[in-house]
C-alpha cells in the first residue's frame, strides 16, 4: 500500500499535519507514517569521531517526537496500519523528501508555522525547502485544520493556470477516479487595477479583464473537454488572489491541487508567484505537485 509521510515536530504544527495525513490516508487507501528528521550528529575529535552522548540525545528526542504524535492519534493510526520512521539530515525538509523517495511515499504532509492565521498555511524553513525541491507531492495543512478535519476528502479542486502544464490536472483526475472524489476546475483572474494609474481609464481595465477572463474560460473548458466532461469549471475574479479564492464555494472536505512553476527543475516542486499566492490564500489544504519528467 502507498504511504502518506507525516512530518512531525516538537511544536503545535504536528496536530494539523497528523490530521491531514490521516484524512489523506483514508482517502487514498494508504498507510500513514509519522516521520521526523533529526540533525546529523556532531563530529568529535578522536577515534570515535562522533559525540556518542549527543547522538544518543538526538535519537531519544526524535523517538519522543514520533512516539508522542502516534500516541495522540493511536486509534486512527492503528486502524490504518500506521507506523513511524526517523531520518537523519542536515535539513528537515530535504530529509523528509529523501525519506519519501526512499520509501516510495505518495505524498509528504506538513503543517503551517505556529501562530499562522487560522484556516491558512504560512511557510516555514521546512516547508520552504520542500516547496523548492521536493520530488513527491507536498500536502500543506492549514493552521487549525485538526479541529475541522473531515473523515475523508470528497472533492479535489484543481487550480489551472495554463493548459500547457497539465500535471496537476492528471494527478487530480487519477485521484478522483480511483477514490470516488468530485472534481472542480478553477482559473483565477486578477483585475488589472494598475491600469487606473495610466491614461487609459476604466474602459481599458474592463477590456483587459474580459480578455483575461476569456483566456481563463478557454483553459478550464479545455481541461474539462479533454477529460470526458468530468467536473465543474469556474473562473474566479478578484483584485487579489485571496479575493478571487474567497468567491468560491469551498467545502470542508475539499483539497486544492496546484502545480509547480514551469521554470522549475524537471520532476521537482518549485513555487511560482501565482502558486505561492494561492498557497497563502487557500482556505483548505493544498497539494503542491512536482513537475513530471519530460
Amino acid at each position: 500500500m502507498p504511504e502518506v509521510l507525516i512530518g512531525a515536530t516538537n511544536d503545535a504544527t504536528t496536530a494539523d499535519a497528523a490530521a491531514l495525513g490521516i484524512v489523506l490516508a483514508r482517502t487514498l487507501d494508504a498507510v500513514p507514517v509519522v516521520a521526523h528528521v533529526r540533525p546529523e550528529p556532531w563530529r568529535a575529535p578522536g577515534p570515535g569521531q562522533v559525540d556518542a552522548e549527543w547522538n544518543a540525545y538526538l535519537e531519544a528526542s526524535a523517538a519522543d517526537v514520533v512516539t508522542r504524535c502516534y500516541s495522540e492519534h493511536s486509534v486512527s493510526f492503528t486502524a490504518l496500519g500506521g507506523g513511524t520512521v526517523i531520518g537523519v539530515d542536515k535539513h528537515s525538509g530535504t530529509g523528509l523528501d529523501a525519506l519519501a523517495r526512499e520509501r516510495g511515499a505518495a505524498v509528504i504532509v506538513i503543517g503551517s508555522v505556529p501562530g499562522s492565521e487560522r484556516g491558512h498555511f504560512y511557510a516555514g524553513s521546512t516547508s520552504d525547502q520542500l516547496l523548492h525541491g521536493a520530488r513527491v507531492p507536498v500536502a500543506l495543512a492549514p493552521w487549525g485544520y485538526a479541529s475541522v478535519a473531515p473523515e475523508r476528502l470528497r472533492r479535489v479542486v484543481v487550480a489551472m493556470e495554463t493548459a500547457q502544464h497539465p500535471h496537476q490536472l492528471q494527478w487530480a483526475l487519477d485521484l478522483a477516479s480511483q477514490h470516488d472524489l468530485d472534481v472542480a476546475f478553477v482559473s483565477i483572474v486578477r483585475r488589472a487595477t494598475s491600469i487606473y494609474t495610466t491614461q487609459l481609464g476604466h474602459d481599458a481595465e474592463i477590456e483587459v479583464l474580459e480578455v483575461l477572463t476569456a483566456e481563463a474560460e478557454i483553459t478550464v473548458s479545455a481541461a474539462r473537454a479533454a477529460n470526458d466532461d468530468v467536473g465543474d469549471t469556474y473562473v474566479l475574479q478578484g483584485d487579489t488572489v485571496a479575493e478571487a479564492l474567497g468567491s468560491f464555494a469551498w467545502r470542508y472536505d475539499d483539497v486544492l491541487a496546484v502545480g509547480s512553476s514551469s521554470r522549475g527543475p524537471i520532476a521537482r516542486v518549485l513555487l511560482g508567484d501565482m502558486t505561492f499566492r494561492i498557497v497563502r490564500a487557500a482556505p483548505v489544504p493544498v497539494v503542491v505537485l512536482p513537475r513530471v519528467a519530460a
